[in-house]
């Protein structure tokens, strides 16, 4: 569990758009891609290891329903309950869903690039969180 904690918080500091901005104009997409896509790229690394497979366990099953209710408020400047909430909710909710939803996000971009590599760099250097979620097809799982 340590080793995934050190990876996730590596990955942070490739991000590009953490060392431009350090945060300024956080929108809950923007957050959620950058602790999701941390988690995915520890993933990769580690087998399959990774902070939040918790969080996964819960979610699969409810993958869509998740994503209809967090694109609601993927715009908004506030985390809501979506992250660094830490407590799960009464009816067994994990906490700090947001994760999952840039994990399913950045996955989803990753497995349909021909070219990983380049889609790991894509995704750690860019600045418009709007633009890579249209460009995954994420949303399109769904139609």
């Amino acid at each position: 569990y340590l080793t995934s904690i050190v990876v996730h918080e590596a990955v942070h500091v490739q991000q590009f758009y953490i060392n431009q901005d350090l945060g300024n104009n956080p929108s809950l997409l923007k957050q959620c891609m950058i602790e999701g896509g941390a988690d995915i790229i520890t993933a990769l690394l580690l087998d399959g290891k990774f902070i939040n497979e918790h969080i996964h366990a819960y979610a699969d099953s409810l993958e869509e329903e998740i994503w209809e209710e967090f694109k609601l408020e993927m715009h908004n400047s506030s985390f809501g309950d979506w992250l660094y909430t830490g407590s799960p909710k009464a009816n067994g909710r994990p906490a700090d869903l947001g994760y999952y939803v840039g994990y399913k996000v950045v996955e989803h971009f990753y497995e349909n690039a021909t070219d990983k590599k380049a889609a790991i760099k894509e995704y750690l250097e860019t600045s418009d969180f709007t633009a890579f979620l249209e460009k995954s097809g994420y949303e399109e799982k769904f139609d």
